[in-house]
């Protein structure tokens, strides 16, 4: 089944070594995988919001 479109999932990467200012990818993608690089602060929130608690006593 495909996913939804525009639809996101967190997936945990492994980096190497910066090298100017650039750091590898060694694990966690895979090939032709479309990742969000730009413009991602929007998403980090949601993400965020799913991981704290909706309780809402004090």
């Amino acid at each position: 089944m495909l996913p939804k479109e525009n639809t996101f999932r967190q997936v945990p990467v492994t980096i190497g070594a910066f090298v100017d200012g650039w750091a590898p990818v060694t694990s966690g993608l895979k090939e032709n995988m479309k990742i969000v690089t730009h413009s991602s602060f929007v998403l980090k929130a949601e993400f965020g919001k799913a991981g704290a608690g909706h309780d809402h006593s004090h």
